[in-house]
């Protein structure tokens, strides 16, 4: 889409942005021809809000922002009216009520919970519960006057000043603060490139005071400490935060950018847009224009808060960089300036999936994350630049959901500052002797005596070093012996391999089964419980992936590329990358467990796709799902995996073993469904699965009933029109919904005849349901243009 008109909004009276502009949170909706990227090259920083690609996004945009989209025709709908006003009134709200828990905020039955990392020194600042600029230097030196042996004084990391003459410092936590240990490793944290983002801030202080209150009782933290240097540089824009906190000193200030004076009434600089690597490649990456709060500056670098950053750099060899910022729930990596990978691509994409093990946040780089480019941005210039300094492996994590928001409530500083503690940990240990240990499977249940468990070992840490794995039996009826397997690796070499498990003979169905993986590398250890239970259960339904004639089959096929039980696996993009605007369902057999007490659907499965941003929102991205289909209701349900790992199955992950109870369809007879959805975006290799089992007690052999249903809706999926069959003997009504179940239109039919022909010109692309409304009958059908 060209924006023809975006030039006359460089000459809108510069009025309209006065100092302390209005902001609004507005709703884009995006038509055929408008994108994520087209409100990027408006100027617009787009970085941040609730993007669901080709479907909408939601974000906080100044007046002057508002006057851009009215001039680029660009239609939006404003959903706040003062953001300022918002943030305040809620955190005064939720301080006067239960606010609920983000642990369990949006996670459904999907994610497990974040762990909880206390210490003692935490407290809330007076503005919202966020410090004021004086209140987080005083968090420094009281941690210096607690902590002298671990950490430094603040100190400027250069002896270039602010535009208002601030000071920027930086702090090194270490077992010898004010030694230089030049053998050692350096990580560095950084916060505050943008003013409002004030968690990327009070994050980091929280993680610095959990180094220093853990090293003594902690033996993983001392050992980051103790073999690396850690420096952290805050608040790298202090005169945007504290012009935030003058304005808005009850919280809620909106201001993005530094305090440059622009000549031209108008002021700032967007400082994650003023580093030199490919500076101002392009206007959808960065501004020219001074009123937006993404203008990247006169020049490269033409910033005092850049250049102390280039110079820190320079002055060091960090291998690692957290560059923090505040909000989305993802981890972006570079480049970020066109869609290239890196040639380190590998190692970002390995260490990026230790970071977000926990938080299981999206990551990638920008336009695999947050749909477009950027350009002059901190990630790309410390990794791109290789001359002056090392190159540095440079991260964003985003902290904070877009309903929290730049100003979470006060009860929600707490666990977000929780939540990023795994993260920054394992951002350290990965620069030393890490092994990554992977469990593709985490057994439900067992059903012999003997088992596998297998596991994937990489090594991720940069460090040279042997690791280790011991096998710890816990609960007396395993056999087997302890054991321990020696590894020598270099950096990202992986192996597969499994220890054998035997069961006392004597051990009796539904006992509990319990072990202990412990890794380690001399220094460090981790340890994997694992708990499981003995059901001696026959296998009563069973597909290798070598064939597919006994199931109901739209759009799937045998693979011969990838398999855990060869020759085969079944998948629906045998070609290569999967097509936008896909549906590919597959319908096994009615497997009758009219008799059976107990049962579960085991398969493995392997990925890899869109990633996803916002799990509320999954059926709005490509997507697997797994549903059970009760015949005899004629009703369907998807199912959540046993292991909480994540949303349906998204994203990237290699082989794993699924287990699903299947405890709420005994004694039924059911149909398993493996259904598939891709949008208009991003495509990816698509899904494999192989080694589908159903196992059940009782006897699966009982007749089954015949089930009246719906007849199969022809041609589907469909661009014109749509035939739904049914048979009915009185008059009813059909109705026709969404995948969220919203009525998009109904239809009386009658017994005399038995066909409802339905034109889909007016409906979007998308997956949708039929039901005669006083039935449990539905069925599926998609329209693709």
């Amino acid at each position: 889409m060209k924006h023809l008109l975006f030039l006359t909004c460089l000459f809108i009276s510069s009025s309209v942005f006065a100092q302390t502009a209005k902001y609004h949170k507005v709703k884009v909706t995006f038509s055929n021809t408008t994108t994520i990227q087209d409100i990027a090259s408006l100027g617009i920083e787009a970085d941040h809000g609730h993007l669901v690609p080709n479907k909408f996004w939601e974000g906080d945009v100044s007046d002057y922002e508002i006057s851009i989209l009215k001039n680029a025709r660009i239609p939006y709908e404003i959903v706040i009216e003062d953001m300022v006003k918002y943030y305040q009134d809620r955190n005064k709200k939720a301080l006067l009520e239960t606010e609920a828990n983000y642990r369990t905020h949006g996670q459904g039955c999907f994610l497990e919970p974040i762990p909880e990392y206390p210490i003692s020194h935490f407290a809330y600042g007076s503005m919202m519960g966020y410090y004021r600029y004086s209140e987080y230097l005083e968090q420094l030196d009281l941690m210096q006057a607690t902590y002298p042996n671990l950490i430094s004084s603040k100190y400027p990391i250069s002896s270039i000043v602010t535009h208002e003459g601030r000071t920027i410092y930086g702090i090194k936590i270490s077992d010898n603060p004010n030694t230089n240990e030049a053998a050692e490793s350096q990580i560095l944290y950084t916060g505050v490139h943008h003013a409002r983002e004030v968690m990327s801030l009070f994050q980091n202080v929280y993680y610095m005071w959990y180094l220093l209150e853990n090293y003594a009782t902690d033996p993983s933290v001392k050992y980051l400490v103790d073999n690396m240097e850690m420096y952290f540089v805050p608040c790298l824009n202090p005169d945007g935060y504290i012009y935030n906190e003058t304005t808005d000193p009850q919280g809620g200030g909106m201001w993005r950018k530094n305090r440059r004076d622009n000549q031209d009434s108008t002021f700032g600089v967007d400082l994650n847009r003023n580093y030199g690597h490919e500076w101002g490649l392009n206007d959808v990456g960065s501004s020219p224009s001074t009123n937006n709060n993404t203008y990247r500056g006169p020049s490269p670098f033409s910033e005092p808060e850049t250049q102390a950053m280039r110079e820190f750099c320079n002055n060091h060899t960090f291998k690692l960089a957290l560059n923090a910022h505040s909000y989305s729930n993802v981890l972006i990596y570079p480049w970020g300036y066109n869609d290239s990978f890196t040639p380190d691509s590998s190692t970002f994409i390995a260490i990026a999936k230790e970071l977000t093990r926990e938080d299981h946040y999206a990551f990638g780089t920008g336009t695999e994350v947050i749909g477009y480019n950027v350009n002059g941005d901190s990630d790309d210039w410390m990794y791109g630049e290789q001359t002056s300094k090392p190159k540095i492996l440079a991260m964003t994590p985003e902290t904070g959901s877009w309903e929290q928001g730049f100003w979470p409530v006060q009860a929600d500083i707490l666990p977000l500052c929780q939540s990023r503690i795994h993260h920054n940990l394992m951002a350290a240990t990965t620069l030393l002797n890490y092994p990554s240990v992977t469990l593709p499977t985490r057994p439900l249940f067992v059903s012999n005596l003997t088992f596998n468990q297998p596991f994937e070992l990489t090594k991720i840490g940069f460090l040279a070093g042997d690791v280790s794995i011991s096998f710890v039996p816990i609960s007396a009826n395993i056999q087997t012996n302890p054991s321990v397997y020696n590894y020598t690796f270099t950096h990202l070499q992986t192996t597969k391999d499994s220890i054998s498990i035997q069961l006392n003979p004597a051990t009796q169905p539904n006992e509990n089964v319990v072990y202990a993986l412990i890794y380690s590398n001399g220094s460090q250890t981790w340890k994997d419980t694992i708990s499981t239970i003995y059901k001696p259960l026959p296998i009563v339904f069973e597909e290798n992936g070598s064939t597919l004639v006994n199931w109901e089959n739209n759009g799937w096929n045998t693979a011969a590329n990838t398999s855990t039980s060869a020759p085969f696996s079944i998948t629906e993009s045998p070609n290569g990358k999967y097509n936008n605007n896909s549906v590919a369902t597959l319908i096994s057999p009615t497997i009758n467990l009219q008799t059976a007490t107990e049962a579960f659907l085991v398969f493995n499965v392997k990925y890899q796709t869109e990633k996803i941003q916002y799990p509320e929102y999954y059926s709005s991205y490509d997507n697997l799902s797994v549903i059970i289909k009760d015949i005899q209701n004629n009703t369907e349900q998807s199912v959540c995996v046993e292991n909480n790992t994540h949303y349906v199955y998204q994203g990237e992950k290699d082989w794993s073993t699924e287990y699903i109870s299947l405890q709420e369809w005994v004694g039924k007879p059911i149909q398993v469904y493996f259904q598939f959805v891709s949008n208009d975006a991003i495509t990816g290799d698509g899904y494999y699965l192989d080694d589908i089992k159903i196992y059940a007690n009782g006897n699966t052999n009982a007749s089954i009933q015949d089930i009246n249903k719906l007849a199969k809706p022809y041609p589907n999926p469909s661009n014109t029109t749509i035939r739904i069959p049914y048979s009915i003997t009185q008059k009813q009504t059909l109705e026709i919904t969404d995948i969220q179940g919203k009525l998009v239109s109904s239809y009386a039919i009658h017994p005399d005849s038995n066909t409802l022909e339905i034109d889909v010109h007016t409906l979007a692309n998308g997956l949708y349901l039929a039901k005669i409304t006083n039935t449990n009958q539905v069925i599926k059908f998609s329209v693709l243009k």
